[in-house]
């Protein structure tokens, strides 16, 4: 040990160090960036030096990691660069983190790259930072002549040291204009200014609200990789702000290299572009297009787009089993193809004659092409497919650079299919970050809810997507029928967002995207190319998952956008609105035909005990009020024996307690928080997390035996062909004799017709919960008509005359069902809901057809029985002005949709089913002229002294119309 020449090895080391030292030192002093050494501290640097130096004497040219204690802060010291190094070190970096604060630095000559990456909150509360906190915000609102400093505060407090140290006042008064503009909203904000060194180097700030920083700053990084453009200097700043006002700022300099001027110019132009649309694209569409195939943003765009509208066909169609995945890997295998899909696509929307001309010859020439280079079936389908969406998209708002998804409105027919037989009058599809929607309508005055469903992992996910548009047409078909008396057809907006996703962002960009395709050509920010001309209504309403934060968004949107009805675009505002679950609107009507239903099977609930079983929980909407009204109407008597939710669920045999479960109602808390110590010594309460909870949640329905099942919530087809039989008792019979579908499609068609043979009265749900669309339609009138300011003046009025008016509806429909299933009995209250609806639905079509050809004056009676559908409120509120203010085509429609329910709940489903088509304007006609008379007979019965007068008007009411016209025939 002691022959070792220590000494020797010694005095080599120190001479070899002093020498890389000073060459180190030299090369770091004069290569690396101001910024660096203005923005770390002298520990940091030093740190960073002795990383290097030990590396240099070592040899070592690999990259260096280096973390600080906690793993708050990871530094990749990297020797030399290249493009795209910056989206490499980002792909090591800890999935789990988000990125707080980020600093990249690049030595001039290439040599040496630090990058600093920040995940813990920095610590800046030193007395040196808060000095350099108090000048900056002093003179940024000197800079920006703010008339109320404190912006500039919360501003300059919400940012980190480093940032306060790199940038002078003026390049933060420029970010702080870029914030401003995105604070709060989906928004893009840039600036790219060229900076002064002689080289082709820029500068661009970019700011983006509403976005997690980390996936903004690998998408750019993965995107100027792409570009073989070297990011020379990065700054992230992830702002200490609220949710609603989160967003994120990204400073890079980057460094291309342009043959000509023109170059220049193009390159800046379609970065500008893509930039504006890089936070919104989904993961799909970046990666096809960073894949090394020469798939620009745009072409990734529209192809996945449409690999996503064609899969739903190919999904429903049951023919192939492609995934979406397979879809884009045979686009990519035939890539020659599809970019002319695409090209197409681009050209078919420009506003220029000359590229529709090339639009058509690229789509002629596409089938040569599939004819020629494709051998297998399977694929040739594929691409033909894709070809057939572009010919069928009628509107998109692809070139659009400020959309948050790309948007397609799409020919009705390309979707007709056996098991979609009946035609929509509009479909639109859009697809963008991490969502996909449809919303689907049957009449082109239409309205219905919009609802996000958000799966909670990516199985689930996989089923729900592909049965999303089977899903949107059956909810919008069900909507149609169940709008029988209203103005409105029906519609339905479904967005399904990703696991994990921001669904609020996502509910947002899907109806901005709306927007994009139906606001007036003048108040586009770009040309758009229509191919459908005609003006669009449409009328949306809250469903699963949207908050009065999104509903005050969207109309908010809508205003912004220059909406021609903006308040009108959306319904249940929290203000100037009736909100369905703090007025119970839906569950009234329920409640009318759980009553009726009831009285059919012999049990007068006034006066008689019986049990229900509910799913859908004290905090939902239906399910909730319906346990008011229930306590309300019948006291005792209602005996709620289970309740299932998403928390899990509540059984008593004999009873829950009424006052626990209000309470559970009034504090909006699910079923899992019931006090257990009110429970009979039969009940028992279980939480979806206890051992074998989520199967007693999920079979309550089946095995509760109760007289009435209502399902008040619960995801569709809960109840099919394959499982109808788990709601019968080992002996055959039904757990329920009655159900009143209180949450749509609940049960499959196949499921209601098995259920019934099995002697279960059914009252469907376009039938059952139908009060909901009823009320929006009033609170879409109200909106047409008046102000928010107006119509609070007046809204405890409107809303008590609706919920009557509501309850009159569903005792319409309900007698009428019933009356016709006593006379009918080989028939099952379904058929009769379905038959009752397609009635009053085909009658409304033909009389408006009427009243538009002027066959059927629009004055004297037609006109009276719309003043009477229209609440006594707003008619005093209006004056002389009130139909003055409606859309020409909804007053119509309103004109013929009351007057063919009436026609139809009065003289029964079948009254016009065998008159000839030709011979319906004549008897409508006849029909009104009687109804007048009939008017004046009631006049004079209620001026008569007689002893049974109000029996005798009501006769005259419900019958006396149809009974003369039949006498006299």
């Amino acid at each position: 040990m002691s022959n070792i020449p220590f000494d020797s090895y010694r005095s080599k080391l120190l001479d070899k160090t002093t020498v890389s030292l000073d060459e180190m030192l030299e090369q770091f002093r004069a290569t690396m960036p101001q910024s660096y050494f203005e923005t770390n501290d002298e520990a940091t640097i030093m740190q960073h030096l002795a990383a290097v130096l030990f590396a240099k004497i070592a040899g070592n040219q690999e990259r260096i990691v280096l973390a600080n204690q906690d793993a708050t802060e990871q530094t990749f010291i990297h020797f030399g660069s290249y493009p795209g190094l910056l989206s490499d070190i980002l792909d090591l970096l800890p999935e789990e983190k988000s990125i707080r604060a980020a600093r990249a630095y690049t030595a001039e000559d290439n040599s040496l790259i630090i990058d600093v990456f920040n995940f813990g909150k920095p610590d800046d509360d030193s007395e040196t930072t808060d000095q350099l906190r108090r000048k900056k915000s002093k003179a940024l609102a000197a800079a920006l002549t703010l008339a109320d400093p404190h912006n500039a505060s919360i501003f300059i407090n919400s940012v980190n040291s480093f940032y306060l140290q790199r940038f002078s006042v003026e390049e933060i008064a420029q970010h702080y204009q870029l914030m401003s503009k995105v604070s709060g909203t989906l928004d893009v904000a840039t600036e790219m200014v060229p900076l002064d060194d002689g080289g082709d180097h820029f500068r661009v700030a970019f700011a983006a609200g509403q976005i997690e920083p980390t996936n903004l700053f690998k998408r750019l990084a993965r995107y100027f990789s792409t570009l073989g453009i070297d990011i020379r200097e990065t700054f992230l700043v992830n702002f200490d702000q609220p949710e609603q006002h989160q967003a994120a700022l990204v400073v890079l300099v980057i460094q291309g290299e342009f043959s000509t001027e023109d170059n220049r110019e193009e390159f800046l132009r379609s970065l500008s572009d893509d930039m504006q649309r890089l936070p919104y694209l989904d993961q799909a569409v970046l990666d096809l297009s960073f894949s090394g195939s020469r798939w620009s943003l745009i072409h990734a765009e529209v192809m996945v787009g449409l690999c996503y509208i064609a899969h739903q066909l190919l999904a429903s169609d049951k023919t192939t089993s492609l995934s979406r995945i397979a879809l884009l890997h045979i686009v990519q295998q035939y890539a020659h193809i599809a970019r002319d899909i695409c090209m197409a696509f681009l050209q078919k929307f420009t506003t220029d004659s000359h590229d529709h001309n090339r639009s058509d010859q690229l789509l002629a020439s596409i089938d040569n092409a599939i004819a020629k280079d494709i051998e297998n079936r399977e694929h040739e389908v594929v691409l033909g497919l894709l070809k057939r969406i572009v010919t069928a998209t009628l509107k998109s708002n692809v070139h659009s650079t400020q959309r948050y998804g790309l948007g397609f409105r799409l020919a009705p027919e390309l979707f007709l299919a056996d098991q979609r037989p009946d035609l929509a009058f509009g479909i639109f599809f859009v697809h963008g970050k991490a969502f996909d929607g449809f919303h689907v309508r049957f009449q082109d005055i239409a309205r219905g809810g919009v609802r996000i469903v958000q799966p909670a992992g990516m199985e689930q996910y996989a089923i729900d997507v592909i049965r999303l548009f089977d899903e949107v047409y059956g909810l919008s078909y069900a909507q149609q029928l169940k709008n029988k008396d209203i103005p409105e057809g029906g519609s339905k907006g479904v967005i399904l967002v990703k696991p994990g996703a921001n669904k609020i962002r996502c509910g947002k960009a899907f109806v901005n995207s709306l927007l994009d395709l139906i606001v007036e050509q003048r108040h586009l920010n770009y040309p758009r190319m229509d191919y459908y001309q005609n003006p669009e209504w449409l009328f949306l309403g809250p469903d699963e998952n949207v908050s009065n934060e999104l509903i005050e968004w969207i109309i908010s949107r809508a205003r912004q956008r220059q909406y021609g009805l903006p308040d009108a675009f959306m319904s249940s505002k929290p203000n100037a609105g009736i909100n369905h679950k703090v007025y119970g609107v839906t569950s009234e009507g329920v409640n009318v035909f759980l009553d009726e239903g009831l009285r059919y099977l012999g049990v007068n609930p006034k006066q008689q005990t019986f049990t229900v079983k509910i799913t859908g929980g004290p905090d939902g909407d239906v399910a909730g009020n319906l346990i008011k009204i229930l306590h309300r109407d019948y006291g005792d008597n209602a005996k709620i024996a289970g309740i299932a939710d998403g928390s899990g669920c509540a059984e008593d045999p004999e009873g829950l307690d009424h006052t626990e479960l209000l309470r559970l109602v009034d504090s909006d808390l699910t079923i899992a928080h019931f006090d257990a110590s009110v429970l009979s010594e039969s009940g028992r309460i279980i939480s979806i997390t206890h051992p074998g909870g989520a199967e007693a949640r999920n079979t309550l329905h089946n095995r509760i035996v109760a007289d009435v099942f209502i399902p008040s919530g619960g995801r569709p087809g809960t109840i099919n062909e394959h499982n109808y039989d788990s709601f019968l008792q080992a002996n055959g019979s039904p757990s329920a004799k009655l159900i009143v579908e209180g949450a749509n499609l609940f049960l499959t068609p196949h499921a209601r017709e098995k259920l019934t043979e099995k002697g279960v009265l059914i009252v469907k749900d376009s039938s059952a919960n139908k009060c909901g669309v009823i009320c929006s339609s009033y609170e879409i009138i109200a909106s047409m008509m008046l102000s928010e300011e107006e119509f609070l003046l007046i809204k405890e009025d409107f809303v008590r005359e609706v919920i009557d008016n509501l309850k009159t509806f569903a005792m319409l429909e309900a007698k009428t069902l019933f009356r016709e299933l006593y006379f009918r009995p080989e028939l099952s209250l379904t058929q009769l809901s379905l038959s009752l609806s397609a009635e009053i639905n085909k009658l409304t079509d033909a009389i408006a057809g009427l009243i538009e050809v002027g066959t059927i004056p629009q004055q004297g009676f037609i006109q009276a029985m719309l003043l009477e559908f229209i609440p006594h409120s707003l008619k005093k509120q209006m004056g002389d002005r009130l139909l003055e203010t409606l859309p020409h085509a909804y007053i119509i429609r309103a004109m013929a949709s009351i007057l063919a329910s009436r026609i139809i709940y009065h003289e029964g489903i079948d009254y016009l089913a065998t008159l000839a088509t030709k011979n319906v304007a004549r008897h409508v006609t006849q029909y009104l002229v009687r109804e007048e008379k009939n008017r004046a007979l009631i006049q004079q019965v209620e001026g008569a002294d007689l002893a049974d007068k109000q029996e005798i008007i009501e006769l005259l009411k419900r019958g006396g119309t149809g009974t003369a016209l039949r006498w006299r025939h």
